[in-house]
This record gives C-alpha cells, structure tokens and sequence, in this order.
C-alpha cells in the first residue's frame, strides 16, 4: 500500500475558513469509520482523490461520495479510466 501526505490544496472556496484542517480532519474520520479513500495519479504524482463513506444506505444500497478533488491543471480532461 502506498501512503501519501496530503499537501497544499489549490482550490478555491470562500465559505469554507480553514478548508484545509476541515478536508484532512473529515478525511481521518471517514477512514476511522471505515470508508475509502481513492486516488488518481499522473505517473506518480496524485492529482485526484475521491472519498466515500462506509455508509451504505437506501433500498438499492447506495454510499456516498464524499468529497472529489482534482487539480486544476486536469479538470475537464479525460484520462485513463480503470481503477486498480
């Protein structure tokens, strides 16, 4: 398993004060409760992750999305499209 630190996000939102320390701690606490965390890389640099809860819920037994982030440099760009 590879680990990676989370860095510096590039992003913008200006209703959200302190976005970084509210991502990285909603981060921690999905993984503590058992949820997922999946990332996109561009040979070995991350440039996407996506998180989704442990929670399943609904008749058709649905989970949520949590958060998805990719860099700017990559919006609206297609790319490989297999997860492994």
């Amino acid at each position: 398993m590879n680990l990676f630190k989370l860095g510096e996000i590039d992003w913008t939102d200006t209703q959200l004060p302190n976005e970084y320390e509210w991502h990285l701690n909603r981060l921690k606490e999905l993984l503590t409760k058992g949820g997922k965390a999946y990332g996109c890389f561009d040979e070995d640099k991350l440039i996407g992750d996506a998180t989704v809860s442990a929670d399943i819920f609904g008749d058709e037994k649905y989970i949520l999305l949590d958060q998805l982030f990719v860099s700017k440099g990559y919006r609206r760009k297609a790319y490989r499209k297999s997860a492994t």
